[in-house]
């Protein structure tokens, strides 16, 4: 985030986390809801009672989309309420070395109460359920295990792609 960040458009954007893992200073933003994932009244992400375009940057980290029962439409409202101009960060552990999603389509108490595991085979998702938008993947170290790993950005506008390549980012448009 730190190498994508346009500090002048950043100072107006709104933020939605939906963890409360400091992947950015809340201080970038004109404003920043951090909301838990399954905490009590927090933002259900497969129905967000929020308008369209609510937010300019949104972030979901680690297991989010293992832990609810429909993924796809997690995505589908995660991008109904990101601003044309917005941003949306997407991780989950290992896509860089898993092939396969495993999906045991309930939640596993043996497992943290995940439905799933994604696997690089959900980048084919992305384009079928987000059709107007542009997926970049970024190979970067993980910075707690130090090994390379993927994190996807999710956006309408042409210029976060932008920014991902002026970076030098290793990433790739999907």
């Amino acid at each position: 985030m730190e190498a994508i960040r346009d500090r002048e458009k950043f100072h107006g954007f709104r933020l939605l986390m939906l963890s409360d893992e400091p992947m950015v200073a809340k201080g970038w933003f004109a404003s920043a809801d951090v909301n838990k994932f399954g905490r009590p009244g927090a933002i259900d992400p497969q129905a967000i009672d929020r308008p369209d375009g609510s937010y300019d940057v949104i972030i979901i980290c680690c297991h989010l989309l293992s832990h609810v029962a429909d993924h796809r439409r997690a995505l589908v409202e995660l991008m109904r309420v990101l601003s044309p101009q917005g941003l949306l960060f997407v991780s989950y552990p290992s896509p860089a070395t898993r092939e396969a999603t495993t999906d045991w389509g309930q939640p596993d108490p043996a497992r943290h109460n995940q439905y799933r595991i994604l696997g690089r085979d959900f980048e084919q998702e992305y384009q079928k359920l987000l059709p107007d938008s542009f997926v970049i993947a970024v190979k970067a170290a993980d910075p707690v295990t130090a090994e390379d790993d993927l994190v996807y950005l999710l956006t309408r506008n042409f210029f976060w792609t932008r920014q991902a390549t002026a970076a030098g980012l290793d990433s790739r448009l999907i």
